[in-house]
């Protein structure tokens, strides 16, 4: 997913990846890495 690889691999913060990819919910980046990080 775009907005994981951001965050892992070009280190942008939360509030950038929304931004740049229009995402309304502050706290669904947070749940996406929390689900990622379970999965590794």
């Amino acid at each position: 997913m775009e907005a994981i690889r951001l965050h892992v691999e070009e280190k942008w913060t939360y509030r950038q990846i929304n931004d740049h990819l229009g995402i309304q919910d502050k706290d669904r980046m947070k749940r996406w890495m929390r689900k990622y990080f379970a999965s590794l």
